[in-house]
């Protein structure tokens, strides 16, 4: 039942999530040619005697799932109202899923015009694909910082910015010395997670442009990246260290936006401050 998420083991790979409400689980693997014709590959029912550890659903996959995706069916109650949405006929993403794979080019629906395409997660291989160089966090007491909010993709996508591969991670990193030069100790980005940037356009023309609506807090934005969704979105992963990495060797820390707190939280982060005084 841990860790959650998809780990890769040595002889396969354990699946574990959450599910406090469902009274039946299946694990999903898709194929990305499966995966783009909505249709699951193979589908592993859970035994909730063998395959449940409190209301942790987990199941351990044998072989190296190299070229596959994965998500999950819950069965259980289904009443809006109450808050639970529990539907046996969806496929949901494994919220701790490292990479979300979906629709390949910013802004542009899916086959059908599908705002919302099936979604699934990449499953981990058993070695590493990237090379840190011995990186590691700079550590700059807060006091010492200059900060730099930084939207990811509206950083380099104007011509202006003359750079190879626009509104990416990887088009970033070769604007990272002029903000060395600015003087620059820390990049604060705003959502670079996993989100839908078309999520109003059933409703309005209008688009996410920035991005807080998470889908996945684990997962980097693939169509930030010019990886994309190929490799699974492992090359959208590496591009992200990549400049996490890069931005480390100029002496600039990389956070993200606090703006993340969801409203719930911050009330509660509120009342526990009053409380304190």
């Amino acid at each position: 039942p841990a860790p959650l998420g998809a780990t890769a083991l040595a002889g396969g790979v354990n699946f574990a999530v959450y599910s406090g409400g469902a009274t039946a689980a299946a694990l999903c693997l898709f194929t990305p040619e499966d995966l783009k014709a909505d249709r699951v590959t193979e589908e592993v029912s859970l035994d909730p005697l063998m395959n449940r550890t409190g209301n942790v659903w987990h199941v351990f996959i044998e072989g190296e799932l190299h070229d596959m995706l994965y998500g999950y069916r819950f069965d259980g109650t289904f009443a809006p109202h109450c808050g639970h949405y529990l539907d046996i006929s969806n496929v949901v993403v494994d919220p701790y899923a490292k990479a979300v794979i979906s629709r390949g080019e910013y802004g542009v629906p899916a086959r059908g015009n599908n705002c919302w395409p099936q979604m699934a997660g990449m499953i981990p291989l058993p070695y590493s694909t990237f090379d840190w160089e011995g990186d590691l966090p700079l550590r700059y007491p807060q006091k010492d910082l200059v900060i730099y909010e930084m939207h990811l993709r509206g950083f380099t996508k104007h011509d202006s910015s003359n750079v190879e591969h626009p509104g990416t991670f990887i088009g970033a990193v070769s604007k990272l010395d002029y903000l060395k030069e600015l003087g620059v100790n820390c990049i604060e980005l705003m959502p670079c997670h996993e989100f839908n940037e078309l999520e109003y356009s059933t409703s309005s023309s209008k688009m996410n442009f920035w991005g807080y609506s998470t889908i996945n807090f684990f997962s980097p934005m693939t169509r930030y990246t010019s990886g994309g969704i190929k490799n699974c979105g492992r090359d959208a992963i590496n591009e992200f260290k990549t400049f996490v990495r890069e931005a480390h060797k100029r002496g600039i820390e990389v956070s993200k936006s606090y703006e993340l707190v969801a409203p719930f939280e911050l009330i509660n982060l509120m009342r526990r401050h009053v409380t304190a005084r």
